[in-house]
């Protein structure tokens, strides 16, 4: 039963190294694509897609039962 707890824990912290060796491959591949894609298009379409990455504020108000939404 030890031994049996003992290769769980290794076959856990293995797992957990094969993730963060992963995670960073990923990290790099994102870095790799974020800068063709950079080179590729133009400034106002990269302007756009940043846009689209920040998260949008809203503000809403309540008027006559009608209610109004303002995004910036």
């Amino acid at each position: 039963m030890d031994s049996m707890l003992k290769k769980l824990e290794k076959y856990a912290e293995n797992l957990e190294s094969i993730v963060q060796d992963r995670t960073a491959q990923l990290m790099d591949e994102k870095q790799k694509t974020d800068m063709l894609l950079y080179r590729m298009l133009p400034p106002c379409a990269l302007l756009i897609n940043n846009l689209f990455l920040q998260p949008l504020k809203l503000v809403t108000s309540n008027h006559f039962g009608v209610q109004l939404g303002f995004g910036e």
